[in-house]
């Protein structure tokens, strides 16, 4: 099966496609669908398909298990990382039955989710307000108001043509500097207190660099956003070493000299060999915090009105009562679904 096969059944079983995605229900849980084929020409054949659903509540440990080895044959079930509350499952391989395999599979999950008394979120992925009347992927396609998404959708879109029109690469930097310096405290404090380094505090950085040159509206530009916060991320190495260094020097011969002057000493006494040994960890745990935070680090304009579009594009409007029928399923009796993927709405 191709990509624009997938792409076209998933069209005509009535489910949204946008953004290489498909959006729909399944045995009334929502779902997002992520195709994932041999290159991005829509002629591309399917590697693996990854079923979404936002669930309210956990499965029992012991279900979870049961229910992972039972669908071994069709694929891996999983969890979001530490978020319980998405579950995913990827049906790989190709071919021309891919689509009657995955229908199989989210039969056997969701009737799982039913009799364990799992239904879908009650309240807007947005406000966190009850009465949900629509659908839309916000961190996952769950309920929502329509009136949440179009207004944080638009409110997106005004924000991002403000900072093309205002933004300013100057303050950006500043902030990408200042960001990356206080990203850089806990690492700091772990290197003191437990003579430690983690890659996900360096992780840290890269990420308050972000968000600093983002709130000092630094114009979000692409070929802009993603040297800056590297470069303070990087700078952020330097840093790290000459205040720990400063700091563990001055407790151990209760000398405390300038730092400006310190700064002075350390270079005239390090070779360049010193440092780049000092700082070989460091600099590797930092790249591995930029691959980590990359997803996040990455996003301009574009990306973040691209993500804005995406979420109204996805939008389903629904009743009240179409949304209350997950939850009135928990408490009916256990059938099998012959129909396989013809449940989508």
């Amino acid at each position: 099966m191709t990509l624009q096969d997938f792409l076209s059944t998933a069209q005509n079983q009535s489910m949204i496609v946008a953004g290489g995605l498909a959006f729909g229900e399944f045995q009334s849980y929502p779902v997002t669908l992520k195709p994932v084929a041999k290159g991005n020409a829509p002629e591309a054949e399917l590697k693996s398909v990854t079923a979404f659903f936002k669930i309210d509540g956990k499965i029992p440990n012991a279900s979870f298990k049961e229910l992972r080895k039972s669908l071994k044959p069709l694929g891996y079930l999983s969890y979001q990382g530490a978020d319980i509350t998405t579950v995913l499952f990827t049906c790989s391989g190709g071919g021309v039955d891919l689509w009657n395999r995955l229908g199989n599979a989210l039969t056997q999950l969701t009737n799982a989710f039913r009799m364990n008394g799992i239904g879908v979120p009650q309240t807007c992925a947005i406000c966190r307000q009850p009465n949900c009347d629509s659908l839309a992927y916000v961190a996952g396609y769950a309920p929502v108001h329509a009136y949440c998404v179009e207004n944080q959708s638009y409110q997106t879109f005004a924000a991002t043509e403000n900072n093309r029109l205002n933004g300013n690469y100057a303050l950006g930097i500043l902030g990408a500097i200042i960001g990356a310096l206080i990203g850089s405290i806990p690492t700091i404090l772990l290197m003191l207190l437990a003579n430690r380094i983690s890659a996900w505090l360096y992780a840290l950085i890269p990420l308050a660099a972000y968000y600093g040159y983002k709130l000092l509206k630094g114009k979000m530009t692409k070929g802009v956003v993603i040297p800056v916060v590297i470069i303070a991320s990087l700078l952020m190495v330097i840093v790290v070493e000459l205040v720990v260094v400063f700091i563990t020097v001055g407790r151990e011969y209760n000398n405390w000299m300038g730092f400006g002057e310190f700064v002075r000493l350390y270079f005239n006494v390090m070779s360049f060999g010193d440092i780049l040994s000092d700082i070989a960890l460091p600099l590797v745990f930092t790249g591995i915090g930029i691959f980590i935070s990359w997803d996040q680090i990455r996003r301009s304009n574009v990306d973040i009105d691209a993500n804005a579009e995406l979420t109204l594009k996805s939008l389903f409007r629904k009743n009240m009562q179409s949304i209350q029928n997950t939850q009135n399923l928990v408490n009916s009796q256990y059938t099998q679904d012959s129909q396989n993927m013809q449940n989508f709405h």
